[in-house]
């Protein structure tokens, strides 16, 4: 019995009690676990879960002793929610699955093995009709395609030829769930499996589309930006036709009415139009980039500041720019950087008339530059040196500030 926080040996009674009861399972042998309520079973299960944490691990992790038995009883209590058809939420259906599918990798028993990829299946099943059921298209197609693949299989092992009909079945479905979404890769693996198992004249005809849909998937993938120096070089005209050309076959691949770009190259493309002086689309693109901060290493945030505040001195807002400035003075940046954009934010508060606040920075960043030491540059940098670098960023009056300073 679960009391909540462990499971303990069920106490007897002569008083009837609400038993849920797994017997000579073909996966857990001969099991007997009751249990007061559902509650229980899923709160049991939602702990097994959470100690597995499977959705964190490495890619070549290798199960300890306690994954295994954790694994085992997750098994248990899997069988248990299929059997008094109890829901979990459609996610945690999903990593059910995927526990039962790295379980069934070790089972050398056919008839063992058959019952846990059935027993995956059922977790699949459950989680698409969740998600059909909430109208959830994209996740249901996700969802979809896994189901699809663990019942169909490479759609060539013997194994497989009784299980045809269910394939065909399941790959119509599939078929229209993938057109109605859209979701590309699915349809792919749904004309695939057609394909395999429909043995009529249809045949040829699934195998033809497949090919065009693979084509048009590898085509999509060689359009995304793989060079991004290349697209900062295009023209307004060849630039937008480019864009355009993606959002066509975005809308192609999964309808969506989003560009499938990443934050790195989303700045990118709100440079592209910053220096064409198209500040609203500029700017749209920007903050699109910066929806992306935290993600991995999809964002260069110290150029994606320093071009916000390029926007805003194009603006004539230069408060504002100088706050994106200071934003981009507080990410990693080389010694030699740091002062660059002290002279930068100089310049700023110079062009918005603020004269006084020009000087501390401008004083700041030459105490900075005199003190030496940079990457690539002598301890020792002389006057003549400095004002040669500074020249290089458009710095007003560079030779008389650093003759002040230094």
């Amino acid at each position: 019995m679960w009391t909540g926080t462990e499971w303990i040996p069920a106490p007897l009674s002569s008083t009837p009690t609400s038993n849920i009861v797994m017997q000579d399972s073909v996966i857990a042998g001969d099991v007997n676990i009751s249990s007061n309520n559902v509650e229980d079973i899923k709160r049991a299960m939602m702990d097994v879960l959470s100690e597995l944490n499977f959705t964190e691990r490495p890619t070549n992790y290798e199960l300890t002793a306690q994954d295994i038995e954790q694994m085992d009883i997750a098994l248990e209590l899997s069988s248990q929610l299929i059997e008094n058809d109890i829901q979990l939420e459609p996610e945690h259906e999903l990593i059910l699955a995927e526990i039962i599918s790295e379980k069934a990798k070790s089972e050398d028993g056919i008839d063992e093995f058959w019952a846990l990829i059935h027993l995956e299946t059922s977790h699949y099943r459950r989680a698409y009709e969740q998600y059909e059921k909430a109208i959830d298209l994209k996740n249901a197609a996700k969802v979809m395609k896994k189901w699809l693949r663990n019942t169909a299989s490479d759609g060539s092992s013997e194994i497989h030829q009784h299980n045809r009909i269910e394939v065909f079945n399941l790959a119509t479905k599939a078929l229209d769930l993938a057109r109605r979404a859209p979701y590309r890769e699915l349809e792919s693996e749904a004309l695939k499996a057609l394909a395999w198992s429909d043995v009529s004249q249809n045949q040829s005809n699934h195998e033809k589309l497949k090919r065009e849909i693979d084509e048009n998937l590898k085509r999509f993938q060689k359009l995304k930006l793989s060079k991004l120096e290349r697209f900062r070089e295009m023209d307004l005209f060849e630039g937008e036709a480019y864009i355009k050309q993606i959002n066509k076959y975005t809308l192609w691949y999964d309808g969506s009415k989003e560009y499938l770009f990443d934050g790195l190259e989303s700045q990118y493309i709100g440079n592209f139009y910053l220096r064409h002086n198209q500040l609203e689309k500029a700017e749209e693109w920007f903050l699109r980039s910066l929806d992306y901060e935290g993600d991995g290493n999809k964002v260069d945030l110290y150029l994606l500041y320093i071009w916000f505040g390029d926007l805003e001195i194009k603006k004539g807002d230069f408060k504002k720019a100088i706050h994106y400035y200071t934003l981009a003075l507080e990410q990693p940046m080389n010694k030699l950087g740091r002062v660059q954009m002290l002279f930068i934010m100089g310049k700023a508060a110079y062009d918005g008339g603020d004269f006084q606040t020009s000087e501390q920075y401008y004083k700041s960043a030459c105490l900075k530059l005199k003190s030496g030491n940079f990457w690539g540059l002598p301890q020792n940098l002389s006057r003549r040196k400095a004002i040669k670098i500074v020249n290089k960023w458009n710095i007003i009056n560079a030779k008389d500030i650093i003759k002040k300073y230094w």
